[in-house]
């Protein structure tokens, strides 16, 4: 599993340590995207364990249906800008919702059907948020939503069908 966050495309760059204020988030784009990886972090709270960072985002097509496959062209998510006091740095909850029965990770023997982990953002950027589907064992058919929170309020939400290709 590659869960894919953008570095910041877009930043109103005051490093702030001021109130952490988000009015709301964005959302930009959402479809199929192709994406070049910087930076491998450690994630226990996902199928695989990580989550990759990444820049070079391109949209590839504008869709929420999304064919069950491995490979280039599965990658899936969507571009927001999060909107409030400008420079704020915030610490923001990745959430992916996977339809049952959940991913089976063969190597350490879980199902997961929430994966989730959690980043620094700096209000006022844009980044992504993305899954790809890197491994035949990730390939779960249904509705898969992605969502960002922020404590316990959710702050933008996107839902993709994955269907046989």
């Amino acid at each position: 599993m590659r869960v894919l966050l953008s570095l910041l495309l877009l930043v109103g760059i005051s490093s702030a340590a001021g109130a952490q204020t988000i009015e709301r988030i964005e959302i930009t784009e959402v479809g199929i995207f192709k994406t070049q990886t910087t930076k491998v972090n450690s994630a226990p709270g996902t199928p695989t364990g990580t989550f990759e960072e990444v820049t070079d985002v391109k949209l590839l097509q504008a869709t929420t249906t999304v064919p069950a496959r491995v490979g280039v062209g599965v990658d899936f998510g969507f571009g927001y800008k999060i909107v409030g006091q400008t420079g704020s740095k915030v610490r923001l909850k990745f959430v992916t919702l996977i339809p049952q029965p959940g991913i089976r990770n063969p190597n350490s023997g879980n199902t997961i059907v929430r994966s989730e982990y959690f980043e620094e953002k700096i209000v006022g950027s844009t980044s992504y948020t993305i899954y790809g589907l890197d491994n035949p064992w990730e390939i779960v058919i249904g509705t898969w939503t992605l969502e960002i929170w922020e404590d316990n309020r959710k702050l933008a939400s996107q839902s993709f069908n994955i269907v046989a290709p």
